[in-house]
């Protein structure tokens, strides 16, 4: 049975005995005597109730089961150093930080002003930045990311995160301006009746709008990722519907169309996990009520 008094500097020279091959190596090594070594090897074993090295014609040899644990060691022993790195790096209570995650199909014309007032009126909060994807949702349950700014469908039923709403909208169909809808002064959700639609094959709320729409599609593309999809739109062989603030926004030469029709809206939250008390979530909170406009309670509205 594992004695929790067991000390890692065991397990450290354990490594080392078998990374050198002998007792006698590691000892010349570590600068110390074989019978020193050989006491503390005694003491490990008694303490971890296992047999970690046997007499053999050439000295003491590894068991099996000092073989087994020899293999996974190493892995262990790196993972611990670099987390103790890790905790060395940790700055005093008296600063904080802000590990904030950024779904990455959001555009960053609608995040930018929130990062730049954020930054402006808490320059002693350490801001981090990074992508988060769907399967990086791990990370905002688990606690090693902060808070997030998600789609309001995105991670909607999870019971252990707390949601501030901060945008809501109607989905839109884009498409690339030459593309072929007809009249571009009477566009209208008919006018994309004969399109081909394309939208991720991760996306279920994209598939869900399509039969949203007055007609069925007669060609539907999945794509593997959004840059995928971006060229298909771009290069106008078909079009999407995604909610608003997506990073087609920021490209000139694709145009949107409200689904004006719809009962539903779709949007932007801030996302954390409930038990999550750095403070410096709450500042990003109010700084997204003073950047973004009050949503009406109608506007709340979300499709799945």
């Amino acid at each position: 049975m594992y004695h929790k008094k067991t000390s890692y500097d065991f397990l450290y020279l354990f490594r080392d005995i078998m990374r050198c091959g002998s007792f006698q190596k590691a000892a010349k090594e570590a600068g110390c005597t074989t019978a020193s070594i050989s006491k503390k090897i005694v003491q490990m074993e008694s303490e971890l109730d296992i047999t970690l090295f046997e007499p053999g014609s050439r000295g003491m040899i590894p068991t099996a089961a000092g073989l087994y644990l020899y293999d996974k060691l190493d892995t262990v022993l790196w993972n611990l150093d670099a987390m103790l790195q890790q905790a060395k790096n940790i700055p005093p209570e008296s600063s904080m930080n802000l590990n904030l995650g950024i779904t990455d199909m959001i555009s960053g014309n609608f995040y930018r002003q929130l990062i730049r007032n954020f930054t402006q009126n808490h320059p002693d909060v350490k801001l981090v930045l990074s992508a988060l994807s769907w399967p990086d949702r791990r990370r905002l349950i688990d606690g090693r990311m902060d808070a997030a700014l998600t789609y309001s469908i995105g991670l909607a039923n999870e019971p252990r995160l707390t949601r501030k709403p901060i945008f809501r909208a109607k989905p839109c169909i884009y498409y690339h301006k030459q593309m072929s809808v007809g009249n571009v002064d009477m566009i209208s959700v008919e006018s994309f009746r004969n399109a081909t639609f394309i939208c991720l094959n991760t996306d279920v709320a994209a598939m869900n709008m399509l039969r949203d729409l007055p007609f069925e599609p007669q060609n539907v593309i999945f794509a593997e990722s959004l840059k995928s999809l971006y060229l298909y739109v771009n290069a106008g062989l078909a079009c999407t519907v995604l909610g608003p603030a997506q990073q087609f926004y920021e490209t000139a030469d694709i145009a949107f169309f409200e689904l004006s029709d719809v009962e539903y809206t779709i949007g932007i939250d801030i996302v954390w996990e409930k038990s999550n008390v750095n403070p410096a979530v709450s500042l990003l909170v109010d700084c997204a009520e003073k950047v973004f406009p009050p949503i009406k309670r109608e506007e709340l509205h979300d499709p799945f």
